[in-house]
């Protein structure tokens, strides 16, 4: 029997959210429910097209507490007011590495983007990620995530991002 890669798609909640224009805007109007409510659903559409990826948004803990939704293999949660979402990236990641063959992050900041990547981990820039979920469904290369270990980062990164 073949065995299934479980992989793990971890998303910068605000910082993905900033990169779609009129999301932007609806934040700054103070629709922060909202708008994370449609991006969580964007999420969702795109990424069940991947049935060995599980997803967890990570959003900054100041705007809300005790915030958890989870639904489809994707789940999305609040920082804490102790914690960024940046702090919870970075211990998730260390404390389910084990956990999964892969572990991605999409983020663009620079902090986190470095962290994962000293520790061993793939990380994706929000604006190319972005890209890939406008494309439509036909557009995406693999129905199954899969990656092929690399020596070279960047070679990993462009393979990653290709399939999805």
């Amino acid at each position: 029997m073949k065995t299934i890669e479980k992989n793990l798609l971890i998303l910068d909640g605000y910082n993905m959210i900033h990169k779609w224009k009129e999301w932007r805007t609806l934040l700054e109007q103070g629709e922060r429910k909202d708008v994370r409510m449609k991006f969580i659903d964007k999420i969702r559409d795109y990424t069940k097209k991947f049935p060995n990826l599980q997803t967890l948004i990570v959003f900054d803990g100041k705007f809300q507490k005790n915030f958890e939704w989870d639904q489809n293999s994707v789940k999305a949660i609040f920082s804490g007011e102790e914690y960024s979402a940046d702090d919870k990236i970075i211990e998730f990641y260390k404390e389910q590495k084990r956990n999964y063959e892969n572990i991605i992050v999409v983020t663009g900041d620079k902090k986190i983007f470095s962290k994962i990547e000293t520790l061993g981990g793939i990380s994706i820039s929000s604006n190319d990620f972005k890209h890939k979920v406008e494309l439509s469904p036909s557009d995406s290369i693999s129905k199954n995530l899969k990656i092929d270990k690399y020596p070279n980062k960047r070679e990993v990164r462009i393979n990653l991002l290709n399939q999805l």
